[in-house]
């Protein structure tokens, strides 16, 4: 067994999710170039994937959970939660994100921002709760929010608070809710189904307008 799915069964241990398999199955089926990558012997890979990708899954399943007792939640979600970010351990993303300096953005080179730009964008394809990934970009250039569904506006409030807890160890997202809501792009509708999320969920969505 490699590392990447060692990490994957400390995931499940920590976070009560009972099928660590399928959940190994499912990173080797999305991207099996991971498998037989170099970068399971990495040094700096192994301390970005156990000491961040890691906590942040566990932080979001855990908030991603608590929201299920405050709002309706599809009967996978337990399994929607498990898969959150694993596109963090594709060879594309784990390059771009590993060598990137989140502290001094400034400080990085032009090549590893292109490569984290890249990687970045790649996140966002793959991860259907991002609001990006539901931005169509015509041949003029003109932006389109398509509708979000409602499965992915809680698991984007689930990663919200568990990067706010993973990250900066703040459990308090409405001052940055103050800040982020209003610029962030979405179709009417999932503006209006994000505000009753953020409202079932104890959170004030005065960012939204």
């Amino acid at each position: 067994m490699h590392f990447f799915h060692h990490q994957l069964d400390r995931f499940c241990q920590q976070a009560g999710y009972p099928d660590p398999a399928r959940l190994r199955d499912e990173l080797d089926r999305l991207f099996p170039e991971t498998r037989d990558s170099d970068l399971n012997r990495d040094p700096a890979v192994q301390a970005y994937v156990a000491d961040q990708v890691i906590p942040h899954k566990l932080a979001v399943y855990a908030a991603g959970m608590s929201l299920a007792e405050r709002l309706t939640v599809p009967d996978d979600w337990a399994w929607q939660l498990a898969r959150h970010d694993l596109s963090k351990l594709s060879v594309l993303e784990l390059t771009g994100y590993v060598a990137y300096n989140f502290k001094d953005r400034a400080s990085n080179p032009p090549a590893v921002k292109q490569a984290f730009a890249v990687a970045f964008l790649h996140h966002k394809h793959h991860n259907a709760h991002h609001s990006g990934h539901w931005l169509s970009l015509s041949s003029s250039g003109s932006v389109q929010a398509l509708p979000m569904p409602r499965r992915y506006l809680v698991e984007m409030l689930a990663d919200w608070m568990g990067a706010s807890l993973s990250y900066s160890g703040n459990s308090d997202i409405q001052p940055w809710l103050d800040r982020s809501l209003p610029g962030l792009v979405l179709h009417p509708d999932s503006r209006r189904d994000l505000a009753q999320i953020l409202r079932e969920a104890g959170y004030d969505p005065r960012g939204l307008g």
